[in-house]
C-alpha cells in the first residue's frame, strides 16, 4: 500500500489532468482516476512498477466510458462533453489573471475536444510531463518515433484549431 500511496502523492495531479483533458469533465476525470487507483490496487497490489501502468489502466476506462456513452446515445445524436471546472491556477496573481488563464484553459480544452481521440490522448499524454516518449509508446502499443511524428502533428492540428477560435 505504500508504494501505491506514493505513487499516487506523485502522480495524482497529472494523472487527474490527464483525464480532465480526455474527458471534459471534472467529475467524471475524478471518478475515473479513483477507479484507476482502485483497479490497480486489486489487480497488481504492491507489484506496480511504474506510472505507465497507472496510465494504461486510466486509458482503457476512457475508453470504456467512451464505448458506453456512444451506445447509450440515442441515434443521431453525438455525446456531448460535460461542463468543464478547470482547477484554480496556483501562484500570487490577481483575480484578473486567474480569469484569463482559467479562459485560456477552456479554450485549450475546447479545442482538444474538437481533435480526433487519437490526438487528444497523445497531447494529453504528453502534457502529462512525467512520461517520456518511450513510456507513451509503451502505453499505446507503438513505437518511440512513431509516437513523436504523431505529437507533432497532433500539435500542428491542435495550433490551427486554436488559431480559428477552438470553439465548436
Amino acid at each position: 500500500m505504500k508504494k501505491l500511496s506514493a505513487i499516487y502523492r506523485e502522480q495524482g495531479q497529472r494523472l487527474f489532468h490527464y483525464l480532465l483533458r480526455m474527458t471534459a469533465d471534472y467529475d467524471l476525470a475524478r471518478d475515473i482516476m479513483q477507479e484507476s487507483f482502485t483497479r490497480c490496487l486489486e489487480r497488481y497490489g504492491e507489484g506496480i512498477d511504474s506510472s505507465a501502468l497507472l496510465y494504461r489502466i486510466a486509458r482503457n476506462l476512457v475508453v470504456d466510458h467512451a464505448r458506453k456513452a456512444v451506445h447509450s446515445a440515442p441515434l443521431g445524436d453525438e455525446p456531448v462533453p460535460g461542463p468543464v471546472d478547470p482547477l484554480d491556477p496556483a501562484g500570487p496573481a490577481g483575480p484578473d489573471h486567474q480569469f484569463m488563464v482559467r479562459e485560456q484553459y477552456r479554450h485549450v480544452l475546447a479545442g482538444l475536444q474538437r481533435l480526433g481521440i487519437e490526438d487528444r490522448e497523445l497531447l494529453s499524454l504528453v502534457a502529462a510531463e512525467d512520461l517520456s516518449y518511450r513510456e507513451i509508446a509503451s502505453i499505446l502499443g507503438a513505437k518511440e518515433n512513431t509516437v513523436k511524428v504523431r505529437v507533432h502533428r497532433a500539435r500542428k492540428r491542435l495550433r490551427s484549431i486554436l488559431a480559428e477560435g477552438g470553439e465548436r
